[in-house]
């Protein structure tokens, strides 16, 4: 009898068990940090009227979409988790910019039916920028590894666009992702779909 912690020649290799979604249960270092300054440069510029406000959301739902079908079965626990987070991410603003708020604008750009698998998020990105040329009294406030959108609508159109642009911290928090496990929770596959 051949022990089972040997391998027979017709056994298959074992397959290393795929690591465990983790979501995003609240907003991370980068997101705290970067909503906090928005709203020192909405006081620092009382003028401003409106904040065009730009969340991704059908971005991630249209890469959820992919995932999807490649993974041939739907994942409703997933989007829902997505839409939760984003309403925490809601929910932060409302906390620290208060009465800033109502100058909110949500710029929820694309549809994930619509999306093609080639359209770049930078693109989506940059379609707000896009949209406000030839508007008075219109600047970008991004952290720095986001000021290349405002010189790229630049370099495309010759219209600048001003940008009120912060260094988060260094290491960047958005890159860093020091804080994601204790933000995150661990769902199975079977709990997602």
């Amino acid at each position: 009898m051949i022990p089972a912690a040997v391998p027979t020649l017709n056994a298959p290799p074992a397959l290393p068990q795929p690591a465990m979604p983790e979501l995003p249960t609240q907003p991370a270092a980068y997101h705290q940090r970067l909503i906090r300054w928005q709203a020192e440069m909405l006081e620092r510029f009382p003028s401003i009227e409106t904040v065009q406000y730009t969340l991704p959301v059908h971005d991630y739902h249209g890469y959820i979409l992919h995932f999807e079908s490649a993974l041939g079965q739907p994942l409703p626990g997933l989007h829902a988790a997505l839409d939760a987070y984003v309403e925490t991410i809601e929910g932060c603003m409302h906390e620290v910019w208060g009465e800033q708020m109502a100058k909110v604008c949500f710029d929820i750009p694309g549809s994930p039916e619509l999306k093609k698998v080639n359209t770049s998020s930078r693109e989506n990105d940059m379609q707000l920028y896009l949209a406000a040329m030839g508007q008075e009294n219109v600047m970008g406030m991004e952290d720095l590894p986001e000021v290349a959108l405002a010189h790229e609508v630049a370099r495309r159109s010759g219209v600048l666009i001003p940008c009120a642009v912060c260094v988060l911290d260094v290491p960047d928090p958005y890159l860093a992702r020091d804080d994601s496990a204790a933000a995150c929770q661990r769902l199975t596959l079977a709990e997602l779909a």
